[in-house]
């Protein structure tokens, strides 16, 4: 009994004293106040403190009836953008609102005030709209669009960009962003070579203010990716009239659309591709390469892929996308693309990705992969080929088939450039090429198609006319039907071409006639001449080919000698040289040009000027420049007789058929 005792007289000296208090003793201490603390905010009725879009520091003040001695208020705000509250002075408190540069246009938070034993007081901080205001009217995966305007001042002038956040921040101040955004106005100016000083160039920019077109509009942006819209007021002093002005925007990010991607109706040379993706609102592109080229010229690199169809898409549409309904390989919604052209028993990828109104993707790239059936071959003609009389650009092609009848078709590759191909893919290919013109070859009449035993010349038989010096070729033989359908095996035959010999043959450049003509293209007649020279060309011999053109006397100068003279032009001419080379006095080989020659323009493509002076040139070429330079000055103008290239009133002997050198 004794030990409950004395536990129940320890837990009752262990009980508070507040516990131990009577009903009427009052006594709390000598620095407790009689009644509670009441916190009050000074001269705020309304409840609500207005803080500028620019952001600032803001100080308001409270009281407190009958507060504890030593205590201080303390304030807290659980919005980020309202920060490093000052508590130190008694009555008031202190603390940072930063810019609005998110993308509301106004915002509010709270910020609480609590003291010790009172009831809290909260007050509302609301955060005005922007000086100039900035309306987002569209944003894509690579652009954003918008409309400024100054709030209170639609005259006040105003510049505007848009920079990268994590550039912006890299600055670390609006301050140093208008610094160096002076700096590059500066040197804008300068740069131009048009103003002489900052306001000169400001005056240029803002002296035909229109309050109602300020729009911007950026392209070429980065994907799912942080913006700022930033714009300030400056005058045509360079002076600032308003703080600087952020809106953040963020890029789209790339969407998960399921395309319902199909191929249908498979044949050796066309299939039909089909979508019907889940947003029936987007646009998308329906299109297909070779796992061949996907792998090889494209790299696996889906990216490539998009961007190869984006730039076919943009060609001729804009940048807007408000033409895509008009591209044959766009859709909306379910849609299907008929394709030709497919080379049998070849695969491919069936290709589709989203596009937005910027043109570009805003998915990524869905791929099928499919295979076209193989040529049914109904011929069982074979074919004995042989290659003969080669040179530096030319051969002959001896073929004899097994059958007299068979309509047969031949070609000639570059051995590395099919390196990869099946001569089956290589004869499909050349075929799908042929039938890939508007309009496409006619099988029925096409002189490249022949029966019976023959010797092919490659230039006058089979048109081919970029054959290069010392280089593998593969010829391919096969039979066509009138369709255009492969119908017998492929046969080949392999050779190389020689190096390139020098040649003695000699060429003068005769009868050079300036003349002047009204340009066809300028319907008023008004317009600027073109100038051109007329002339002819005789070689010492009827049997090599030559080059011919005009150059600028100034231009020609500028060379070391004959031989880098002659290195550009070739150079200039490109791949189809041959096809403007001739052969013989006025001869135009293989391409169709009455005679005597005309021409209106240097090789490089310059506009004869008149008055000036230039060089009309010729030399041999087979692959590579064989003879010297022959050339004869002429000087550029007008020849009052004028020049008919008919003079007897008939076609002046104008080919339109193949050549017969």
């Amino acid at each position: 009994m004794k030990k409950i005792k004395f536990w129940a007289l320890w837990a009752l000296l262990l009980t508070p004293p507040l516990l131990l208090s009577g009903c009427g003793d009052d006594s709390t201490g000598d620095d407790a106040p009689v009644n509670p603390p009441v916190l009050t905010i000074k001269d705020n009725a309304l409840g609500i403190i207005s803080v500028a879009a620019a952001g600032q520091t803001v100080s308001f003040e409270y009281e407190v009836a009958e507060p504890v001695a030593g205590k201080l208020a303390v304030a807290r705000s659980d919005a980020e953008w309202l920060h490093d509250f000052d508590n130190e002075a008694f009555g008031k408190i202190t603390f940072v609102a930063d810019e609005n540069a998110g993308e509301e246009l106004t915002r509010t938070a709270k910020v609480t005030l609590s003291y010790p034993g009172a009831e809290s007081v909260t007050v509302e901080v609301a955060q005005g709209e922007r000086v100039i205001s900035m309306d987002v009217t569209e944003v894509t995966v690579s652009s954003v669009k918008a409309k400024l305007a100054m709030k209170d001042d639609p005259a006040q002038t105003f510049l505007f960009g848009l920079v990268k956040k994590s550039d912006y921040d890299a600055i670390g101040s609006p301050e140093k962003f208008l610094e160096a955004e002076r700096a590059k106005l500066e040197a804008e100016a300068k740069d131009s070579g048009w103003f002489d000083t900052l306001a000169d160039y400001l005056d240029f920019l803002l002296g035909d203010w229109n309050p109602d077109d300020q729009q911007m509009n950026r392209d070429g942006l980065e994907l799912d990716t942080e913006y700022y819209i930033y714009a300030y007021g400056i005058d045509k002093t360079g002076a600032y009239t308003t703080p600087l002005v952020r809106r953040l925007v963020r890029t789209n990010g790339l969407k998960e659309i399921d395309f319902k991607l199909g191929v249908k109706e498979i044949k050796q040379t066309t299939a039909t591709l089909t979508g019907n993706p889940e947003d029936a609102f987007v646009y998308y592109y329906l299109g297909y390469v070779s796992k061949a080229d996907y792998e090889g010229m494209f790299k696996q690199d889906d990216e490539q892929i998009v961007n190869n169809a984006l730039g076919a898409i943009r060609m001729g549409i804009g940048s807007d996308g408000s033409k895509l309904p008009e591209v044959a390989s766009v859709r909306m919604g379910e849609g299907s693309l008929e394709i030709g052209g497919l080379l049998p028993d070849t695969e491919y990828y069936a290709l589709t990705f989203g596009i937005d109104n910027s043109v570009s993707a805003c998915t990524k790239l869905t791929k099928q992969l499919f295979k076209t059936e193989a040529v049914a071959i109904v011929d069982d003609c074979t074919f004995e080929v042989a290659v003969t009389d080669v040179n530096s650009l030319l051969m002959n092609i001896a073929v004899k088939p097994s059958k007299a009848t068979t309509r047969y078709f031949a070609t000639i590759k570059a051995t590395d450039e099919v390196k990869n191909m099946t001569p089956s893919q290589v004869a499909d290919d050349e075929v799908a090429f042929q039938n890939g013109f508007t309009p496409p070859v006619d099988w029925t009449t096409d002189p490249r198609v022949f029966t019976g035993e023959q010797t092919l010349h490659s230039r006058r038989s089979l048109g081919i006319t970029i054959l290069k010096p010392e280089t593998d070729y593969t010829v391919y033989v096969f039979g066509v039907s009138d369709k255009g359908v492969r119908t017998t095996e492929v046969a080949t035959a392999a050779t190389r071409t020689t190096a390139v010999v020098p040649s003695a043959m000699t060429l003068e450049v005769r009868n050079v006639t300036p003349g002047a003509e009204s340009d066809p293209n300028d319907w008023t007649g008004w317009g600027p001449k073109l100038y051109y020279f007329q002339y002819d060309v005789k070689p010492s011999v009827d049997t090599e080919y030559y080059y011919t053109g005009i150059v600028g006397k100034s231009a020609y100068e500028a060379f070391a000698d004959d031989a880098a003279f002659m290195k550009d032009v070739v150079e200039q001419a490109g791949e189809l040289i041959m096809m403007n080379c001739f052969m013989g006095e006025n001869n135009a080989g293989l391409i169709a040009t009455p005679a005597p020659f005309k021409g209106s323009t240097e090789y490089s493509g310059t506009a004869i000027a008149d008055g000036k002076q230039y060089y009309i040139f010729a030399f041999g070429y087979m692959g590579a420049p064989t003879t010297a330079l022959f050339k004869v000055e002429a000087t550029a103008g007008e020849d009052s007789g004028g020049w008919n290239p008919f003079p007897d009133g008939g076609d002046g002997g104008w080919d339109t058929g193949w050549p017969t050198n």
